[in-house]
């Protein structure tokens, strides 16, 4: 990668410099690269759309309802606020076509007029917004990568960096799903501090937005006796009885003594996984993506201190019923995991003659997540922290040795945030 050559070359004390300057050099060289099909070739119209033919051949097709829906000039739309003006919908509303479009000589503009107004479409965002053809613009060394075990090349970055790389980290995110940085001092501010290069925590329904994990004979009793227990804990997606999980789940290691045996965390690519199930099981993936399982908690203690008046404050009883893999469309690259121990169906959506096969394929998924062939391994020793995509990986750990005192903390980032994230960088990328 261009991240690993740039060390190798220039060694640590050049790096940041040397990197940023190569990482604005490829930047550049992909915007180039992009810009070229985004350029108008021929434009043809009717009363009810406009037809584009691009410089690399594609065509799209852009309705006149959805034009007028889409315009952002000052006279319908605040810039500032990035909202429409109330005037916008009566405008919008009434049903006047086509008149003309042509586009700039340059072709990076179209104009489009009605005979109540006209306005100027930049073509490249025309073409951003046709994902059935602006997907395959990506380069593949820019597009997510399917991994599995140990021989993956993860991103690796140093806590002492983090201000400078926040596109770094989410490119890391966004093709792996999973990141790992070092040097993280090992208290919360250090936990807030590697998050919030993406964005404030989100909220957990405790008196803190992080939380500390470690072996606890009575929390093992009272709250959970997988996750604050010392056996083999599976993969696994945090949230998932959630309305809307949690997108990324990072948590570093405070405490680490292992005389007698390590005790290892592990990530298993969902992407991989999922794909490879669902071309050795179509049937089974059928199911697991169509049938609708409960997944539940219920939680009527606080792992955390607190005054004991105000332990009901955080009593959790929740439930959500939903299938354990969410495709948006076709694809395994748009995919949401709510994988964990699994609650029933609910009867109103149970199916006898399917159930008994949902359960088999429950288990087959179960085993393909914690086939060891499919984990990337890491021993977390004090001050390295892990980011990782909760939609798209599973993580567990192994068992936890007697003799063996681990103390892990972490906290969350919303979906709302991540995404916001990504469209800030890239709006800054793009000018």
């Amino acid at each position: 990668s261009s991240y690993t050559a740039c060390y190798c070359l220039f060694g640590d004390s050049n790096f940041s410099v040397i990197y940023q300057v190569v990482l604005l050099l490829i930047t550049a060289s992909l915007v180039a690269m992009l810009r070229a099909p985004f350029v108008v070739r021929a434009l043809t119209h009717c009363q009810k759309l406009a037809k584009v033919t691009w410089n690399d051949g594609a065509e799209s097709t852009f309705h006149n309802t959805w034009l007028r829906s889409s315009i952002r000039d000052e006279r319908f739309f605040d810039t500032k606020a990035c909202i429409y003006r109330e005037s916008h919908l009566d405008w919008l509303i009434k049903e006047t076509p086509i008149s003309r479009v042509q586009q700039s000589e340059d072709g990076r503009s179209i104009k489009v007029e009605w005979e109540d107004h006209s306005t100027d479409f930049d073509a490249s965002w025309l073409r951003a917004q046709d994902l059935s053809i602006s997907s395959s613009l990506l380069p593949t060394e820019y597009q997510q990568i399917f991994w599995a075990g140990d021989d993956t090349e993860i991103p690796v970055f140093k806590y002492s960096q983090r201000l400078d790389q926040a596109g770094e980290w989410m490119l890391g995110l966004k093709k792996w799903g999973l990141i790992v940085i070092h040097g993280v001092p090992e208290n919360e501010q250090g936990v807030r501090d590697c998050l919030q290069v993406i964005g404030p925590l989100a909220h957990r329904i405790h008196p803190t937005d992080i939380f500390t994990a470690k072996p606890r004979v009575e929390q093992s009793l009272s709250t959970d006796p997988v996750a604050y227990g010392s056996e083999f804990l599976g993969g696994h997606n945090d949230t998932s009885t959630y309305t809307v999980p949690h997108r990324l789940l990072g948590f570093m290691c405070t405490r680490y003594e292992a005389p007698d045996k390590d005790t290892f965390n592990f990530f298993t690519d969902g992407f991989r996984v999922v794909k490879e199930f669902r071309e050795k099981n179509p049937e089974a993936f059928q199911l697991l993506s169509t049938t609708k399982g409960r997944k539940g908690r219920h939680r009527l203690t606080v792992e955390e201190h607190c005054d004991p008046a105000d332990v009901r404050i955080y009593e959790w009883n929740i439930y959500t019923d939903t299938p354990i893999i969410h495709l948006e469309g076709d694809t395994v690259k748009k995919l949401h995991l709510r994988f964990t121990k699994h609650a029933g169906i609910p009867l109103q959506y149970y199916d006898d003659s399917t159930a008994l096969d949902y359960y088999h394929a429950h288990r087959a998924f179960q085993e393909a997540m914690n086939d060891s062939k499919n984990f990337y391994k890491l021993v977390l020793k004090p001050g390295m922290f892990t980011i990782a995509d909760n939609y798209r990986l599973c993580h567990g750990r192994s068992g936890i040795h007697p003799t063996t005192r681990r103390t892990l903390m972490g906290g969350y980032i919303s979906d709302v945030t991540y995404t916001s994230r990504w469209r800030v960088l890239m709006g800054q990328a793009s000018g």
